[in-house]
């Protein structure tokens, strides 16, 4: 009797752990055609705005239209969106393209990706990070187009962190789907040679070892640390060496560089705490 009631307890256990499971699926992928849903009704909305005769924008990319207010979230969240466009003629001319100041994609790349999508002949969809419409007017086509994944702000970098040779995909996964200005990495701690890396388009490195009680559980070689630094420097790369690799490196071995934007920033904050006094 007791042998059932267990297996019982084990199928119900079994049964709410797949419920559960499933609920969060659902949920998840609730939210992600929500999400491309608002996305797509705002690229739409960007496209009825758009002209070739509007006046020079504002907020580059967002054309205007003083007749609509909508409500105040969705103004705001279109407002703050990052759109392109590209406008081009039956003969194959480019009238028009508009690649924001974020300087994330040339306009040579965005009449490329432009012309590989009228050659498909797709309405909309997606390319990469960007979802796409066209719209055939009188005259040209426009080609727009709403990247979710882009920032704006200039000072914000975005990084992943690598401790062995078996997480290099982090790197190029980060290029891959943010879209920023600025990435940095982190090789910390240093569980192993992590060799060749493609630091293309990386600008800043941080490199150190493990710390607190698994300190001497777990060495760090200088010889990762060196081919880092080295294939940093090849590329211009500033490297920052955490305090923890004196013991490993030697003092007279570390090196401590900073980005160029963040020693603007303490020139800046140096400049205010003068002013403050």
């Amino acid at each position: 009797m007791k042998l059932l009631l267990a297996e019982d307890e084990k199928r119900m256990a079994s049964a709410l752990i797949l419920l559960l499971a499933v609920t969060l699926t659902a949920i998840v992928l609730s939210e992600y055609y929500e999400n491309r849903k608002q996305s797509s009704e705002m690229l739409e909305r960007y496209v009825s705005l758009y002209s070739l005769d509007n006046p020079p924008n504002e907020e580059p990319g967002i054309p205007r239209d003083p007749d609509w207010i909508g409500p105040p979230d969705e103004s705001s969240v279109f407002r703050l969106s990052t759109f392109y466009s590209a406008a081009i003629s039956k003969q194959g001319e480019v009238l028009s393209v508009d690649a924001g100041q974020n300087g994330l994609y040339s306009e040579s790349e965005l009449i490329e990706i432009a012309k590989d999508i009228l050659t498909t002949g797709g309405s909309s969809g997606k390319t990469g990070n960007l979802l796409y419409r066209v719209e055939v007017r009188d005259g040209y086509t426009l080609v727009a187009f709403m990247d979710n994944t882009v920032t704006d702000l200039s000072n914000a970098w975005f990084g992943v962190t690598i401790t062995r040779k078996s997480e290099l995909w982090r790197l190029q996964a980060l290029k891959e789907n943010v879209r920023a200005k600025h990435y940095h990495v982190t090789f910390e701690p240093l569980f192993d040679d992590p060799g060749e890396v493609d630091l293309t388009g990386i600008d800043w490195i941080v490199v150190g070892t493990m710390t607190g009680a698994m300190k001497k559980k777990v060495h760090t070689e200088p010889a990762w640390a060196y081919s880092l630094t080295k294939q940093a420097h090849a590329l211009k790369i500033p490297v920052f060496m955490k305090e923890d690799l004196v013991s490993i490196l030697g003092e007279e071995n570390m090196i401590q560089e900073l980005p160029a934007a963040f020693n603007k920033v303490m020139e800046e904050q140096k400049k205010w705490n003068g002013r403050s006094r």
